[in-house]
């Protein structure tokens, strides 16, 4: 998985959007629970994770924001 390029796909009844990785990594686990019921990224994003990920580089995770920092952003 390399940051920038879709490493996934979230379906709604109007469109499909790619989710983009954040970072560089390799994939070592998927939640089949959520390809088997895909509604529950709606019912819970936090809990309904898609991708288990082994960091290249461990330090890179700073990089991101937390929920507090995005709510920032958006002026929420």
């Amino acid at each position: 998985m390399v940051s920038g390029d879709p490493c996934a796909e979230l379906e709604s009844i109007k469109s499909v959007s790619d989710v983009i990785a954040p970072l560089d990594g390799t994939v070592v686990e998927v939640n089949e629970d959520i390809v088997a019921t895909p509604e529950r990224v709606n019912e819970d994003p936090y809990a309904a994770w898609l991708v288990k990920v082994r960091l290249h580089d461990p330090s890179s995770f700073r990089q991101l924001l937390d929920a507090d920092a995005y709510r920032a952003l958006l002026g929420a």
